[in-house]
């Protein structure tokens, strides 16, 4: 019984011994000249940093010209920047400027109905609370028209915005200017809340 017992643990102990020494191998590797994918994340573009907020607590910014036959429509976006409430009520204060930030002979009126009436730019003024991060808005429109070829015509390059009279002003850039032609005028409709 002693021996039967000593060799069976003889043989365990040969066994545990012979896989000691085997080391699992690994599966089978890709060619040397054909390289490992590796998947690496996609980056992902950040937002750019956003501006220093304006004492007045308002970002301004301005959409994209939607410009059809001669008729043009652009987007005016006013943003609170603040952590308190900023209030606005009536139109925006415009200034439209050439290359040199030099004021230009353009009327701006009161009211987009003037020049065209468009669902977005419709409405009476009405006072408006913005919250810290919400927003508003209000449309400028104008006509491309050439109706006097004597007269050349009036292309603005910079527009200066205020939320209104008396407001410190924030000069903003649109895409492709403001070609005003030979019209002489511009419109705004009032501040209303963004939907």
């Amino acid at each position: 019984m002693i021996r039967r017992r000593a060799g069976a643990l003889l043989l365990a102990a040969v066994l545990l011994a012979g896989c000691a020494g085997q080391v699992p191998q690994p599966g089978p590797q890709p060619p040397d000249n054909d390289p490992v994918p590796v998947r690496t994340p996609t980056p992902v573009p950040s937002a750019d940093p956003s501006p220093d907020c304006p004492d007045s607590g308002a970002l301004l910014s301005l959409g994209a010209v939607d410009a059809a036959m001669g008729l043009r429509a652009m987007p005016i976006r006013l943003a609170n920047c603040a952590e308190e409430p900023v209030y606005v009520n009536g139109f925006p204060e415009l200034t439209v400027l050439d290359e040199q930030l030099q004021p230009l002979a353009v009327e701006v009126i009161e009211g987009a109905e003037v020049i065209a009436r468009l669902d977005t730019a419709a409405g009476s003024p009405v006072p408006i609370t913005l919250q810290p991060g919400e927003r508003a808005g209000a449309v400028l429109v104008w006509r491309n028209t050439v109706d006097d070829v004597r007269v050349p015509p009036t292309h603005g390059t910079f527009l200066s915005v205020a939320l209104a009279a008396g407001v410190p002003a924030q000069v903003l850039e649109p895409d492709g200017g403001l070609d005003i032609g030979t019209t002489g005028r511009v419109a705004v409709s009032p501040w209303a809340p963004a939907g």
